[in-house]
């Protein structure tokens, strides 16, 4: 009787034991980057009666007649100092031509300086402003200033804002600068703008173990980049589980184009981990590709991961108007510590490759019956041992 009472005991045990295994999870962040683009259009109008029109060469003009003619800068790309260079031509020499003095109605937030007129005040995206509103052809002029043709040109050119501390009081307030041709078209209402500080999170919770990551873009705050910018930003890792948890972290890139990654290899990007450096480079990040450990995490502990992306000054404007993806992929493995149900169970299909946010894992097929498939399959075992072992020691004894 007592060794069928510890052979009922052994079964009970078997049965009730808990059933231990592994997880993996991840989670994947897809961040954007996009440069912005310096790009201003310059108009000409005329006043007609309580309207504006584009400007008409008026022909014929008289001495101390003026002309309506407004001059307009657009702002189409960033936020932008713009200035213009006016230049007359005459075909008659020896003959004065007209001169700055006799353009009319110049705003007093424009100041000449060298051969140009700069606006002190930077314009924004779909802003403009007017540099004059008409010329005046000098009263004292007589018929020795008959016949001849004047022309009358305005060049416009503009620097970005961002970076940019103009100073007025010089012979040259931006410096040395090189203007460039715009090559590119900025685009519309299309335009990256940033979000209003969007806290950045990694959370491992649940029994599920489940790894979430809010927002979908950890670029979102930035907006678009321009050479000088440097943007800074930090992600919030926590691990709210009973259990102790390791976290990975990786960058990889899908199929960039070439400007794409153009654009990737020319921006920096710097890494730290609870204020210890982990990558300084560009934004490809070759040696994060397969990935690397930020350390185990306990119940309830939390990390910091700071970063922040440079885009040097010397870039220029190939660079603007492009946008470029990069992924950031976190992950975390452990052990159960807990009971695995059949509802929790998850099988990664390809532990090497990490797991996508939308990955749910495989579930066991549903037959309608909730019986504990694993947990009958060891008590069926147990059992058959346990017959086994009787049938021996009763043929034993027959014996």
């Amino acid at each position: 009787m007592k060794k069928k009472a510890l052979l009922i005991l052994a079964v009970i045990l078997a049965c009730s034991m808990r059933v231990y295994g592994e997880y993996q999870e991840s989670v994947t962040v897809t961040n954007h980057i996009s440069t912005g683009n310096v790009d201003i259009r310059l108009s000409e109008y005329q006043q007609d009666g309580k309207s504006v029109r584009e400007y008409r060469d008026p022909g014929v003009v008289l001495p101390g007649e003026e002309i309506s003619k407004i001059v307009r800068v657009e702002n189409l790309g960033e936020p932008a100092y713009v200035r213009i260079k006016v230049s007359w031509a005459n075909d008659r020499e020896g003959i004065e031509s007209l001169q700055d003095k006799d353009l009319l109605g110049i705003g007093k937030d424009w100041k000449k300086a060298g051969e140009y007129y700069y606006y002190k005040k930077p314009l924004k995206k779909r802003e403009s402003v007017d540099f004059m509103k008409g010329l005046r052809i000098p009263a004292e002029w007589d018929s020795s200033h008959s016949l001849q043709n004047i022309s009358l040109a305005f060049r416009a050119d503009a620097i970005q804002a961002r970076n940019m501390s103009p100073d007025f009081s010089a012979m040259s307030p931006w410096g040395n600068q090189t203007i460039l041709a715009s090559i590119k078209e900025s685009p519309g209402e299309s335009e990256k703008l940033p979000a209003k500080d969007s806290l950045l999170t990694v959370v491992f919770q649940g029994e599920a173990h489940k790894l979430l990551a809010l927002p979908e873009d950890f670029f979102k705050n930035f907006g678009t980049i321009m050479p000088g910018d440097t943007f800074s930003d930090q992600v919030y890792l926590v691990n709210k589980t009973k259990e102790s948890t390791e976290i990975l972290f990786a960058i990889q890139l899908d199929s960039p184009s070439p400007e794409e990654l153009a654009l990737l290899n020319a921006l920096e990007l710097r890494i730290s981990y609870n204020g210890n450096p982990i990558y300084k480079g560009n934004l490809t990040a070759e040696k994060l590709k397969s990935g690397i450990s930020l350390g185990n995490y306990g119940p309830g502990e939390a990390g910091y991961l700071d970063f922040s992306v440079h885009m040097p000054t010397k870039l220029d404007n190939a660079y603007a108007v492009l946008t470029a993806s990069e992924k950031w992929i976190f992950t975390v493995k452990g052990k159960e510590t807990q009971p695995v149900k059949p509802e929790e169970a998850r099988i990664n299909p390809n532990p090497s490759t990490p797991l996508t946010e939308s990955y749910k894992g495989y579930e066991p097929v549903k037959t309608g019956d909730d019986t504990p498939v694993l947990l009958f399959a060891r008590c069926a075992f147990f059992g058959i041992v346990t017959g086994l072992f009787v049938f021996m020691l009763k043929k034993r004894r027959r014996l």
